[in-house]
């Protein structure tokens, strides 16, 4: 997270292993923070409307432990394929308590930012309570506005099959009819 300048090999406990660990920190805060933002802005759309704010806190605090996890699987596989073939570049992990150390702060300052959303949500409508209720009659609109359309989607789907069940025994008549009677008097007709 700083660079190649602050990278250095860190005993447990050291100034630069707290550097380490300060950044993990700040990761997990502010990417929770703005997995919030983004998911409330650009997809809290019906999934989110029916789990609710438990559904979506459950899906970030994953998502972070994800993250987290990841991040450390790359810093084992850099100590392992990437560290040999540049040794003067610092290794990443130092031992199983530095890779649980820094998960658990990343994960520990992801619930920490929530806690700070919640309280912050808290606050807001207690002081805006007008905001949120229109928010949320929007949201109800919204709703309602989106079944409305599943509903008329699955309505016209039921209506056209049952015209296509309707019209295809009329339609077999009427094509045995042409079959039997009207190539018969062309035949004639013609010759």
């Amino acid at each position: 997270m700083w660079g190649f300048y602050f990278w250095k090999e860190a005993e447990l406990g050291s100034l630069s292993w707290w550097l380490d660990e300060l950044g993990h920190a700040i990761g997990g805060f502010f990417f929770t923070i703005v997995l919030l933002y983004l998911i409330r802005t650009y997809f809290a759309g019906g999934f989110f409307r029916i789990g609710g704010k438990k559904t979506l806190r459950f899906l970030v605090i994953s998502v972070m432990v994800t993250l987290a996890f990841i991040w450390e699987v790359l810093e084992f596989l850099w100590d392992q394929w990437g560290h040999p073939s540049f040794p003067w570049i610092a290794k990443a992990q130092e031992g199983q308590v530095d890779t649980m150390v820094d998960w658990m702060i990343t994960v520990g300052f992801s619930f920490m930012a929530m806690f700070v959303d919640w309280f912050y949500e808290r606050r807001s409508r207690r002081l805006h309570p007008d905001v949120y209720e229109d928010e949320e009659i929007k949201e109800v609109c919204d709703s309602i506005h989106n079944l409305s359309e599943s509903i008329l989607k699955e309505q016209r789907s039921l209506r056209k099959k049952k015209i296509r069940e309707t019209f295809r025994p009329l339609k077999t008549r009427i094509d045995r009819f042409y079959s039997e009677h009207c190539d018969e008097k062309d035949l004639e007709h013609r010759g």
